[in-house]
């Protein structure tokens, strides 16, 4: 099933559609990990941070942009696919990082709209990668 990014969908067809979504994407994510393997290089699944996930305190411009979905479209397409990634064990297979949080205790403004980022959000992302990497000695 496929649905508009408009917020006019209802929440059973944003479901539904999600669903598909999440099969897909873990069928995208086992044939990468298998590829990766197949020539001795670990697979690493990083979930990025969005910001219709996580804990951050936002600010106004940040608010503004999760309420509208400014540069996603409907905000509750990515919250259903959040939750229905990480509540269906999608990535356990994997070595998996989780970013969705990494602004939780970041006061500043870390976006330029819904899922992209500025250059402290981008330095932050980049530090926890490596942090990871470093700590599971794939680097």
């Amino acid at each position: 099933m496929q649905i508009s990014n408009s917020s006019d969908a209802s929440e059973h067809e944003i479901a539904s559609a999600v669903a598909g979504s999440v099969r897909k994407y873990k069928i995208i994510h086992n044939l990468a990990s298998t590829v990766c393997e197949s020539v001795d290089i670990k697979f690493v699944h990083i979930l990025q941070p969005l910001i219709f996930v996580g804990k951050k305190k936002l600010s106004h411009n940040e608010n503004i942009w999760k309420k509208n979905g400014f540069s996603s479209g409907n905000p509750l397409i990515y919250e259903t696919f959040y939750r229905e990634v990480t509540s269906n064990s999608v990535c356990d297979d994997y070595n998996y990082l989780d970013l969705s949080g990494c602004f939780n205790d970041i006061d500043e403004e870390v976006y330029i709209d819904s899922g992209h980022l500025n250059r402290i959000g981008n330095l932050i992302v980049g530090k926890k990668i490596n942090s990871y990497l470093n700590e599971k000695g794939l680097i």
